[in-house]
């Protein structure tokens, strides 16, 4: 497969990893239902951004680091690569941190529609959690992106480089001509006074 191929095909992956992680924290993560003893209501849904809220700067990190990368040189590309690992281990991170505490995620979902604050309160007032696949979903899109930062390093070197429009240009300076050339121009038929 070209560099070129190779190239558009880390991009187009990285922009679909990037939109399916945008659309799970949109999503649903938890449906927690509250005692009776809640005057509130019975049922609370947390949303991803809501349960992970790191995960939204993550995402559009990802996709901002994507759209750089149309352009990077070979340094910059190594530079984004590590920072693409480094983003899947954070969504990584953030969907495992929801998911081995959806209460404490959710805590100020209930304490917004209950007005009960604090960790032992808020656990006293949840009678059941209800899970979807969205976090897990998240998780594996982290995991994803950070192997793409991971094949980004391996054959991020061998892309073509960006076309010229994109490249700082230096302006040609005229370099003076010296007298053994002008002899030399004259010499041959030429007009040394006609530059």
């Amino acid at each position: 497969m070209s560099a070129r191929r190779i190239k558009s095909l880390v991009i187009l992956v990285g922009l679909a990893l990037g939109v399916l992680a945008l659309l799970s924290w949109t999503q649903p993560w938890f449906t927690l239902t509250l005692t009776g003893e809640s005057s509130a209501a019975h049922s609370i849904t947390a949303q991803g951004d809501e349960a992970a809220p790191g995960l939204p700067a993550l995402t559009l990190a990802t996709l901002a680091l994507i759209a750089a990368l149309t352009l990077a040189g070979t340094v910059f590309r190594r530079v984004l690569g590590v920072l693409e690992v480094l983003i899947g281990a954070g969504i990584v991170l953030a969907a495992a941190v929801a998911l081995s505490d959806p209460v404490t995620a959710a805590a100020k979902l209930v304490t917004k529609a209950t007005g009960v604050s604090g960790e032992t309160s808020v656990n006293a007032l949840v009678a059941s959690v209800g899970q979807t696949p969205w976090p897990w979903i998240s998780a594996i899109l982290g995991v994803a992106i950070g192997i793409l930062g991971i094949v980004l390093l391996a054959v991020g070197r061998r892309w073509p480089d960006s076309s010229r429009r994109f490249q700082a240009s230096t302006p040609q300076e005229d370099t003076p001509e010296s007298a053994a050339t002008d002899w030399d121009r004259l010499s041959g038929g030429g007009d040394p006074t006609s530059r």
